[in-house]
């Protein structure tokens, strides 16, 4: 059974239309389990997430550097150029590095909410 699939089986209602889903629940820091189904996609591009962050975690170049004490122009800075090397990649046509560029965005937007929720 593929990652698809077993999150498919997983997950009821996954496939539903937002809604159908119900009202929007807003999650909040410390919650473990989400009040509603999540879809399938959405899932395995969060745990996407979670692995690229964790890769970057061993970087030498990031040590001891989390996004939690970044300035937000730091992290503006950095979302702009990993939009740049998105287009980059669409340009090269290489589908898993614009996987990868397009985890790294959206990494860098959980960030921004993160730290603007603070």
């Amino acid at each position: 059974m593929g990652l698809f699939s077993f999150f498919n089986s997983k997950l009821p209602g996954c496939h539903k239309a937002p809604e159908q889903l119900g009202p929007v629940v807003h999650l909040r820091p410390g919650d473990r389990f989400a009040p509603f189904p999540l879809w399938s996609e959405l899932t395995i591009f969060a745990l996407h997430m979670q692995r690229r962050l964790e890769e970057k975690e061993t970087d030498p170049k990031k040590m001891g550097k989390g996004w939690r004490s970044m300035p937000m122009i730091e992290l503006e800075e950095e979302l702009r150029n990993q939009v740049l090397q998105l287009g980059y990649a669409f340009r090269r046509d290489d589908r898993e590095l614009i996987r990868k560029k397009a985890v790294d965005v959206a990494n860098y937007c959980m960030m921004i909410h993160d730290n603007i929720g603070r």
